[in-house]
């Protein structure tokens, strides 16, 4: 479910009322995995394989150019695990890839932003190998 998405133009963000709403109604402690990084890079295709989840199953991976994530999308279910004797349900974030056509980089930024505040743990995500 998206909790941040963008207008028309993708100029601007606006919080999801709706996936504001499915986080509050949480009622463990929460921690988020968030993943960032260029447009087409394997966001998604990476948090599928996190949750163990097919791409058909799990986040929407595009095929072509096209960015298929707008804004930033919460995976629906929570993980839950237990920390130190203290359950946990861990979200899984995924972002709209940077440098995609359309967008100026003052929207980069803000996505960028967002996910690092929300994060507990942040992965930034490249398509070249180390």
């Amino acid at each position: 479910f998206p909790i941040v998405e963008p207008d028309y133009g993708h100029t601007k963000l606006r919080l999801s009322e709706q996936g504001l709403e499915a986080i509050r109604r949480i009622e463990n402690p929460i921690a988020i995995v968030g993943v960032i990084g260029p447009y087409r890079s394997g966001k998604s295709f990476l948090l599928n394989q996190l949750l163990s989840l097919s791409c058909d199953k799990g986040f929407g991976v595009g095929h072509m150019r096209d960015t298929k994530t707008k804004g930033i999308w919460i995976w629906g279910k929570p993980v839950e695990m237990d920390v130190d004797g203290t359950k946990v349900s861990v979200l899984y974030l995924d972002t709209e890839g940077f440098e995609s056509v359309g967008k100026s980089n003052v929207y980069d930024d803000r996505i960028f932003a967002l996910a690092t505040v929300l994060s507990s743990v942040l992965i930034y995500n490249l398509p070249e190998t180390v």
